[in-house]
């Protein structure tokens, strides 16, 4: 689908905005399973009970962290610089980038962007 969201570089902003909403939901998912299971319940069958549940988001049906997450810090980067830019105060962004990291290493893929 495409969709005009307004000037030029508009279209950029829409991705950004996608990419730092993406990357939060893949954390929360993340989170709340891991939180679901140290109480006891089985992550697939949570998943599948939020799948119909207000908490149902793109990121946890398509389990976007099984793709190595290789773009996350990068795109939480350009929010986080676009923000500055604009004076906008945006700490949940600068927690999401943060928890990315950990993620990443915790699921086994490697060192944060820039580390190696």
């Amino acid at each position: 689908d495409i969709f005009h969201l307004g000037a030029a570089g508009a279209g950029q902003v829409g991705k950004m905005v996608n990419n730092l909403i993406l990357w939060a939901c893949t954390c929360a998912n993340d989170e709340g399973l891991r939180l679901g299971e140290a109480l006891g319940v089985e992550a697939d069958k949570l998943r599948g009970a939020l799948h119909h549940a207000s908490a149902q988001n793109w990121a946890m049906d398509q389990r976007s962290d099984r793709s190595g997450m290789p773009w996350a810090e990068k795109d939480m980067s350009i929010v986080l610089h676009e923000a500055d830019l604009a004076r906008l105060s945006l700490p949940l962004s600068g927690t999401v980038k943060e928890t990315i990291k950990g993620l990443k290493i915790r699921l086994g893929y490697g060192l944060p962007h820039g580390s190696d």
